[in-house]
């Protein structure tokens, strides 16, 4: 077996293991060079060690690494929890490129305790006290003075790792309360429910005072302690979004077209230019923003069309004479 194989995969995917799979340009997996080593009286693992590996986990190393940690950082060590992805963001094990996730799983599985108990034991903080009415009323008006706002369940509760869908729950179970009917007691007004009236006023109203349409962020909404996100999302489970209502808004309201409108719009603008309008007029009406191809295009679904509204209102029927000629009498050159 090349000496490099281990290495190299060390370098893209981390030290291999037996069940790792193929190696690196060769047919063979791991198990199997795993064995091939064995009639040589060696393994896969002293074999990664040698070249550089770090070692089986111990209690004693972990210990030593937790407070390793706990000097380098000021923090106990801790592991994320929920999808793979979030449990890819563990921080590393000091001079090691392993995670703390995995120093957890060998202490549940040889040890019987998790890293968590194993921080309390080396001298992390007493768990926190138990809830009491009192203690969470208090702990809502110290946070709603840091913050200036009340805090919402995923908020960390002041001078404490436990968060506030716990205390929550406690309300729930023991006070037949919650955090919510606690926060209006204490003077809490909570916003009104989402409605697309309301939006639409909130919209016009961040218009009038950034003089720009808001969009999708985490920029407060005038008037209300939810943010844009929160009504965007709250958008797309009723098949709209935040964009297509702010179109929406900042669409001017247009008059439909009538005939005695139109016709006192064509008198207007010949009074204005001193011509009569055309399709390809560029200017637009006096009190629309559309232009006169539009009304042209409306007129034809009435059976008419711009040209003969504007005949029947005085314009003089011209031609070429040339160009008349040539059509109706098909002159010689």
């Amino acid at each position: 077996m090349s000496i490099r194989w281990p290495k190299e995969w060390a370098h893209d995917k981390g030290w291999p293991g037996v069940q790792a799979g193929p190696a690196l340009r060769s047919g063979r997996t791991w198990s199997a060079i795993n064995q091939r080593l064995h009639l040589c009286q060696d393994s896969l693992p002293n074999r990664c060690q040698s070249l550089g590996a770090p070692g089986p986990f111990t209690f004693e190393w972990i210990k030593a690494k937790v407070l390793e940690y706990r000097r380098m950082f000021g923090q106990w060590p801790r592991t994320k929890k929920g999808s793979s992805r979030r449990r890819q963001k563990d921080p590393l094990i000091p001079g090691d490129r392993r995670r703390w996730s995995a120093a957890n799983v060998w202490l549940r599985k040889n040890q019987g305790v998790n890293l968590r108990e194993l921080c309390q034991t080396l001298g992390e903080e007493e768990p926190p006290p138990a809830f009491c009415l009192e203690s969470v009323k208090a702990k809502l008006l110290l946070a709603k003075a840091q913050k200036g706002t009340w805090p919402r369940l995923t908020d960390l509760i002041p001078n404490e790792s436990r968060r506030w869908d716990a205390a929550d729950q406690w309300l729930k179970k023991h006070e037949n309360s919650s955090l919510a009917r606690l926060k209006r007691d204490l003077g809490h007004d909570p916003p009104r429910p989402f409605t697309i009236s309301l939006l639409e006023s909130r919209i016009r109203q961040h218009k009038r005072t950034t003089g720009r349409w808001p969009a999708s962020s985490q920029d407060p909404m005038p008037g209300d302690t939810r943010t844009w996100n929160t009504a965007d999302a709250w958008l797309r489970r009723r098949g709209l979004t935040l964009a297509t209502l702010v179109a929406r808004v900042g669409r001017p309201v247009l008059r439909p077209f009538t005939m005695k409108r139109i016709e006192q719009e064509v008198r207007l603008f010949t009074r204005a230019h001193g011509s009569w309008p055309t399709c390809d007029s560029q200017e637009k009406l006096a009190n629309d923003p559309r232009g006169w191809a539009a009304v042209d295009r409306w007129l034809h679904t009435k059976g008419t069309s711009l040209s003969e509204l504007t005949i029947r209102l005085g314009k003089p029927r011209r031609y070429r004479k040339d160009a008349y000629q040539y059509r109706h009498h098909k002159v010689a050159a």
